[in-house]
């Protein structure tokens, strides 16, 4: 009696380690087939960035114009993370660290 209880446990064990795997499984995209609403890969670690549906985001060229019309000169280390660009600028002769909107390229803090 004993083993066909063992055996049973044996064949449930082995079938939900096997269902287990599958439903572990990543789909396949062939290579260059990204989704249409990917953002395009820009050569720094913002391309891996999501995008919130919906929502655009600047370019590093336009949160670099926007900053100097606020008044903001050497801005450097602009980066996207997230939703926010982060920078290192100079505003008024001191030096800030600043966080920006992606989207609409307000300044978020600047310390």
């Amino acid at each position: 009696m004993a083993r066909p209880i063992i055996a049973g446990l044996f064949a449930c064990a082995f079938a939900l380690s096997i269902g287990g795997a599958f439903a572990q499984t990543a789909p396949q995209t062939p290579p260059g087939t990204a989704g249409a609403n990917a953002p395009p890969p820009t050569g720094n670690r913002s391309s891996d960035t999501v995008q919130p549906m919906g929502r655009q985001f600047l370019t590093e060229e336009q949160i670099r114009d926007r900053l100097r019309l606020e008044g903001y000169e050497q801005i450097t280390e602009l980066e996207l993370l997230g939703v926010n660009y982060q920078a290192k600028a100079v505003k008024d002769g001191k030096s800030l660290n600043l966080t920006v909107d992606a989207a609409t390229g307000s300044v978020r803090s600047a310390y």
